[in-house]
């Protein structure tokens, strides 16, 4: 879905931004269970300060990754 709306350069019918939102807001869903469950497995083992800190890291990780990914992505159309 991604490349196709790259080649459409954000022109898509609303059946498709539809499904590409819905596709979107499942990887997200997926993504927060899957930290959901490894903050409880790090929490057995490592102090809750050191926890939060590698969450602090990640998201800013994440929210520099996602903003050069991002820039050259078209808004839809």
């Amino acid at each position: 879905m991604a490349t196709s709306f790259l080649q459409s350069r954000g022109n898509l019918s609303d059946t498709e931004a539809l499904n590409m939102l819905k596709e979107k807001l499942g990887i997200d869903g997926d993504e927060l269970k899957f930290k959901q469950v490894y903050v409880v497995k790090f929490m057995k083992v490592l102090p809750v300060r050191k926890v939060v800190r590698f969450y602090q890291a990640e998201h800013r990780f994440d929210t520099a990754a996602n903003s050069e990914l991002y820039r050259n992505i078209p808004l839809i159309r």
